[in-house]
Formats: C-alpha cells, sequence, structure tokens
C-alpha cells in the first residue's frame, strides 16, 4: 500500500505576486464593475429626477446604491480571478503540490461566491427598477419598500423567478420592461449560471469532495459484493478525484463570470432609457 497524504493546511491561499497578469476577462469585467459603482456619484441626482417624475422617495437612492454595490461584488470576483490565473500559470511550471491545488480551489471558491452575489444583486436591481411602477409591483405581488431588510424583499437568482419575470414582460406593451428583464432571464436561464448555482450547493452545502492529491474518501460505497457476502478494503489506495478539481472549476466560474459581465452590461446601457418609461427619472 503506497503512502498517501491525508491533509494539508495552507499557510495562505494567494498566489505567487510574480505570477499575476490581468487577463483579458480581467480588464473587460473592469470596465463594467467601475462603470457600475460610478453610479454611486449619481445618486442624488437620480434621487431628485425620480421624485420630479413622481416616483417614491428613496426608490431611486436604493436601485442606485444597489447597483454600485454589485459593481464591487464584481470587482473582488475579478481579484479573486487574478489569483485564480496566477495559480494556474505558477503550477504550470512548477511540481504538482496539493497546498497548491487546495490554495487555488479555494480562490475559485471565493470568486463563485462573489460571482452568484452579483448574480443575485443583478435580479434585486430588475426587481427595484420595475417597482417604480405601482401596476407592476402588485403583479410582482412585493411593494419592496426602499432600505427593506426584510428576507422576502430580496429574491434570489433561479429559472422560476425568470419565468415570473418573463411572463411580467409578456404581459406588458412597453418594450423597456422586456429590456429591463432580458438580462436577468437570459442570465438565470443560462447553463453557465446553472452549473455554478450546482457547485456551490455541492461545496458551500453537501459534501464538498477534497482537493486532488489528498487521499479523501470516494463519492462511493467503499462496500464491495463477493459472491454472498459484502466487504470492505482496510487501508485503501489514493482515493482522491483523477485530476484537478481546482482547474475544472477555474474554468466552470470563469464561464458563468463572463456571462454575468456581458448581462450586466447590458442592464447599465438599458436602465437609464427604460427607467424613465415606468416612473423613474427621465434622461434626454
Amino acid at each position: 500500500m503506497s503512502e498517501q497524504l491525508i491533509g494539508v493546511v495552507p499557510p495562505t491561499i494567494c498566489a505567487p505576486r510574480e505570477y499575476i497578469k490581468p487577463s483579458e476577462i480581467f480588464e473587460t469585467g473592469c470596465r463594467v464593475s467601475l462603470d457600475w459603482q460610478g453610479m454611486a456619484g449619481s445618486a442624488a441626482f437620480w434621487e431628485v429626477g425620480a421624485v420630479i417624475a413622481g416616483a417614491e422617495r428613496n426608490r431611486a437612492q436604493e436601485l442606485v446604491g444597489l447597483m454600485a454595490s454589485t459593481g464591487e461584488q464584481l470587482a473582488v470576483a475579478l481579484a479573486a480571478h487574478n489569483e485564480v490565473t496566477a495559480w494556474r500559470t505558477y503550477r504550470l511550471q512548477a511540481d504538482t503540490d496539493p497546498a497548491d491545488e487546495m490554495s487555488m480551489r479555494g480562490m475559485v471558491e471565493t470568486q463563485a461566491y462573489f460571482v452568484l452575489a452579483a448574480s443575485h444583486s443583478l435580479v434585486n436591481t430588475t426587481l427595484r427598477a420595475l417597482a417604480f411602477a405601482p401596476e407592476l409591483r402588485t403583479q410582482l405581488k412585493r411593494v419592496y419598500p426602499p432600505f427593506s431588510a426584510e428576507r422576502e424583499d430580496w429574491a434570489s437568482m433561479n429559472p422560476g423567478l425568470s419565468e415570473r419575470l418573463g411572463r411580467l414582460a409578456d404581459q406588458d406593451s412597453r418594450t423597456e420592461i422586456g429590456s429591463l428583464v432580458e438580462p436577468v432571464k437570459r442570465l438565470s436561464e443560462s447553463k453557465e449560471l446553472a452549473e455554478l448555482l450546482a457547485l456551490r450547493n455541492a461545496n458551500f452545502h453537501q459534501w464538498r469532495p477534497q482537493s486532488h492529491g489528498i487521499q479523501g474518501v470516494p463519492h462511493i460505497s467503499l462496500w464491495k459484493r463477493q459472491d454472498k457476502s459484502m466487504q470492505i478494503s482496510i487501508g485503501s489506495d489514493d482515493q482522491s478525484s483523477s485530476g484537478s478539481t481546482a482547474e475544472l472549476e477555474a474554468v466552470l466560474v470563469n464561464e458563468a463570470m463572463i456571462k454575468l459581465i456581458d448581462e450586466m452590461r447590458n442592464l447599465k446601457t438599458t436602465m437609464p432609457r427604460a427607467i424613465g418609461a415606468i416612473g423613474g427619472p427621465r434622461f434626454k
């Protein structure tokens, strides 16, 4: 029986500094993130414009604040992506080390967390934009009061909500409603987000597989049928995954982040024109 590594505690999960070189994904994402964060400087302007248009006080402030916050969530995801990219570059030139695998995977999961957080925020940004119209609030069956801390006023991205928003857009004659709904609908129905949600569910809520290079315990029974009896092997060989878990997860998370960046850009382009059509500030 060969010796197996059964555990690792890395001293840090940061990649070596000299291997961090911003990728094209990072550069594109930066522009979108800064565009969304930059909304913060327009909060008072949007709020005054919305009240003049007849909207309730604080609706525009909350909408703008949520957009700026979403931009920051994307920024953290991008920073984690840089760390992951550095780990990938470093590991191509270095001997395989289970501690490096574990550390890279930790960064991938940090990136995944903030990609999903920004995705959920995209849903809530859309809902708060739609909430400028009283008739849409009635159809949504939520008032969405500004600054609410109630759990029911904050939605998670899921196909069911996407279908509801799609029906709402189909029933409304205003093209602006569809333009607000489509970005979040495309993201929530994408295979990229479905795969990311499945990964997060496994890693955060279920039995998270241990990293490649560590013995671990398999996700299949150790018992084997032998004739009329059941047998279990003691001191079996390596039970870890057959390849780099971190590498597979990095590809998946990047694909979801690219999709998120695209739809954030689409919603930001749409928002100033569409918001005026449903009771928000009007921009010429």
